[in-house]
């Protein structure tokens, strides 16, 4: 039997390319019985799996187009840069020694021959499926019956590679964002599909979700960018999700509209965005609670991840079940809201803060001016959802692969919990989690350096949750402050007089030895608002 972490290793998979990867490392480990195979070796071992089967006329994956037309055009320098696609999405099983460019099984107890044949046989199985659907599908299209869209091309960009294109496209749409932005969007939209942009108006919010939608080929003609506006008076989910009529007709909510879209099988590799704009002009709890609801019970279903029905078939008409009976969060669907603080809109509570990132647009430069001389005609490419969606969706998913940064960032955590506890604002497993996998996809990418990552999870799903006017308030500020520095500070003294901390750490430019500058900084804004208002929250208003 399997281990478990081995057991659904292709349930997510665009290609064949990571059953084929596999199978040439049980190959040459069979051959040499040494448990780290050079790339070379590899890269050879997979070519001649492709070579060879079209060369026996049998239908398997294409190459790049735009690298040869056919796999015996293909060199084995290509070959390698290829295998970086399924090496980066087996990471979580596989180890790839950037110094020696060596491969091998993260755990070296999977070398024996029980688990070896099981795993080859698993491959095998699945490639055969695949290459049988495969050639079905040709079948289809020479009959001309094949009414779904083509399989995508294959992805051959790391993630990091793929985030560059998605700045540079946006750059080219003459918008300038903070760095690390886009690292920080994508990372907490892969984390959770849901995300909380806040910040004064026209700090180009909405704009930055529509911008990051065309980038990966999802717009308003094409019908995977959506834009919702938020009305005041939205009391209840059947805004959004729908109502039934006088008559017992079921008319759908914009939202459902979406998903019913996105819910069809020949849809199911497109990413969909939808963008609730100026969410909190109406509470978020009474219109969204059923979303938030349903969002916490994703599950693995073969290679697609379900949630519970958002609509229920017995509660709708006979004509209408087919359509609309059953209707579910996909894994292809990413809601952004936007949110303006000010004396027209509301608060969020716990209940949604711990289901979203929340990512400030508040600090602006406005020295930042479009550049004009770069190449006109730059356009957006399509993206695979597997781009963005979760692979990991509980903690146990990652715990075996990456257990010291599992431990490293509970540690911190705990630490952070501690001082929480006197204000009632800690944190549980929910929160614990998510953060986990940030930091997880983080690493696995090669994003931002650990501290950095780190340093956005504390200011994006920590500081959010404390607002307050009582002293205990501000001896949690300067505790956490003390955390952020990464130094000592004298607490005591400064619960009469914090000034010195908003006066030195408040400013956009701090000093370098400063561990969480982001969070240091918006602690710093926190602790002047308390102590020159008497109050003090997260948001700015």
């Amino acid at each position: 039997m399997l281990p478990e972490q081995l057991s659904n290793i292709f349930r997510a998979r665009q290609k064949s390319y990571k059953m084929v990867l596999i199978l040439s490392i049980i190959e040459a480990y069979k051959e040499t019985q040494v448990a780290h195979a050079s790339l070379d070796q590899i890269a050879q071992k997979f070519l001649k799996y492709y070579q060879h089967q079209s060369n026996e006329g049998n239908i398997v994956d294409s190459p790049p187009e735009q690298k040869a037309s056919g796999w015996n055009e293909f060199s084995l320098g290509q070959t390698k840069t290829l295998l970086k696609t399924p090496i980066e999405a087996l990471s979580s099983v596989l180890h790839f020694n950037q110094v020696d460019q060596s491969l091998t099984f993260a755990n070296a107890d999977w070398f024996n021959e029980d688990t070896l044949t099981d795993l080859q046989n698993y491959a095998l199985q699945e490639l055969n499926n695949y290459n049988e659907k495969l050639k079905l599908n040709s079948v289809l299209h020479s009959r001309e019956e094949l009414t779904s869209d083509k399989e995508p091309n294959p992805v051959t960009l790391t993630v990091k590679e793929q985030l560059e294109q998605v700045k540079s496209y946006i750059h080219h749409k003459g918008f300038l964002y903070p760095d690390g932005l886009m690292e920080n969007f994508y990372l907490s939209l892969k984390s959770k599909p849901f995300v909380i942009l806040a910040g004064v108006s026209g700090t180009g919010k909405t704009k930055l979700v529509k911008l990051f939608a065309e980038a990966l080929g999802a717009t308003m003609d094409n019908g995977q960018f959506t834009l919702i506006p938020v009305r005041p008076d939205w009391s209840d989910p059947s805004d959004l999700l729908g109502y039934k009529d006088l008559a017992g007709v079921f008319r759908p909510g914009r939202l459902t509209e979406v998903l019913v879209e996105a819910l069809k099988p020949e849809n199911k590799d497109k990413p969909y965005f939808i963008c609730l704009d100026e969410m909190n002009l109406a509470r978020v709890e009474y219109y969204f609670s059923d979303i938030l609801s349903v969002m916490e019970t994703q599950e693995w279903n073969g290679d697609r991840i379900i949630t519970s029905p958002l609509i229920g078939s017995e509660s709708l008409r006979e004509e209408d079940r087919p359509m609309y009976g059953g209707v579910s969060l996909p894994d292809n669907v990413y809601v952004i809201g936007t949110v303006n603080m000010d004396e027209t809109t509301h608060p969020f509570s716990k209940k949604v803060l711990d289901r979203a990132n929340t990512i400030e647009f508040n600090y602006i430069n406005l020295q930042q001016y479009p550049d004009y001389d770069e190449e006109e005609g730059f356009s957006s490419s399509g993206a695979n959802n597997l781009f963005l969606r979760s692979d990991y969706l509980q903690l146990s998913d990652v715990y075996s692969t990456y257990q010291e940064l599992v431990h490293s960032t509970t540690d911190k955590l705990v630490r952070i919990n501690n001082i929480l506890e006197e204000i009632h604002s800690h944190v549980g497993f929910r929160i614990r989690d998510s953060i986990c996998f940030y930091m997880v996809y983080n690493q696995r990418f090669d994003l931002m350096p650990i501290d950095k990552a780190f340093d956005g999870q504390l200011l994006q799903k920590i500081l959010p949750r404390i607002q307050g006017s009582s002293l205990s308030v501000k001896r949690v500020l300067l505790q956490l402050m003390q955390e952020a520095l990464g130094k000592s500070i004298p607490i005591k003294d400064l619960l009469d007089d914090a000034s010195e901390l908003y006066g030195k750490y408040g400013r956009k430019q701090q000093d370098v030895d400063v561990k969480y500058p982001q969070s240091a900084r918006k602690i710093a804004f926190m602790l002047r608002r308390l102590e020159e208002d008497g109050f003090t929250s997260y948001w700015l208003s």
